[in-house]
């Protein structure tokens, strides 16, 4: 029984990262189409008002890919409270590899050096 619920914690987990990839790839997209028409706009001498609207609608899909994000983040953190309901709080399930979550003051700094 335990091997199952091993395993079956493993395979949610792994459409969990599937699924958090996916929306980053998303929002990269996202941004990149966003760039795209600005450049495109300054590259035509247009005026602002050139292509607004659908500008807008881009940002506003921007915006809610990145609540889409958070909502992915706090899945993630209450299946992970769910392990220990199913008795595998010792166990660790997830995409492994080398991601490092930083807490505290360590994610302030990264930040910080990313404002810099």
């Amino acid at each position: 029984m335990l091997k199952k619920r091993i395993a079956i914690a493993q395979h949610v987990a792994d459409r969990l990262t599937e699924a958090e990839r996916s929306n980053d790839l998303a929002l990269l997209a996202t941004a990149r189409l966003a760039i795209t028409m600005i450049e495109s706009r300054l590259e035509l001498n247009a005026a602002a008002m050139v292509g607004q609207d659908a500008f807008a609608a881009v940002a506003a899909t921007f915006e809610r890919q990145s609540d889409s994000r958070q909502q992915l983040v706090n899945a993630h953190s209450a299946l992970h409270d769910a392990k220990a309901l199913i008795g595998l709080r010792e166990f660790a399930v997830g995409g492994g590899g080398d991601k490092q979550v930083p807490s505290g003051s360590a994610a302030l700094a990264i930040v910080a050096r990313q404002a810099a």
